[in-house]
């Protein structure tokens, strides 16, 4: 069982240093990384868990789908997957409704944002002296170092999964 959550923490990694350093995730990445937290879950057959992964799937398609509606009618024809939020960052959302329940998914989330807030922030103040453009926020590989944490607290047996 905890070569499974080795794995995945491996996958992580690979994922956040990818968006770190590129902004770009590859797909293979996310696929992997896909299977591993469904033969864990599978693994440890917790009953309703596929209601709450579908609660929290529906959770983050309705947050991405208002974002989606606020940056179209705020800012008009804005390729919003392209400029805004990467289709890393929404698969990653998928990937983390596989890992929580409905209230620590809804911290997940809050948490990533607001990291993700921060890491803006402190881009756009080093950049505003400059004439490049703020650099892209990760948002997944954020994500990603969450997970890789709340893995590493599940495996020392905290639970919060």
């Amino acid at each position: 069982m905890w070569f499974l959550l080795l794995i995945s923490i491996v996958f992580l990694g690979a994922i956040t240093w990818f968006d770190f350093r590129d902004r770009s995730i590859p797909l293979a990445l996310l696929i992997g990384e896909s299977v591993v937290a469904l033969l864990y879950f599978s693994y440890l057959a917790i009953p309703g868990y596929f209601f709450t992964v579908l609660i929290n799937l529906l959770l983050a398609g309705f947050n991405i789908g208002l974002l989606f509606v606020w940056f179209k009618w705020r800012h008009g024809r804005i390729s919003f997957f392209d400029k805004i939020l990467g289709w890393g960052d929404v698969f990653l959302f998928g990937i983390a409704a596989l890992f929580f329940e409905l209230m620590n998914f809804l911290s997940f989330i809050v948490i990533a944002a607001f990291l993700g807030g921060v890491y803006g922030a402190a881009m756009y103040f080093v950049s505003h002296n400059s004439k490049r453009a703020a650099p892209l926020i990760p948002l997944a590989g954020i994500m990603a170092a969450l997970l890789i944490v709340s893995h590493l607290f599940h495996f020392f047996g905290v639970d919060l999964i």
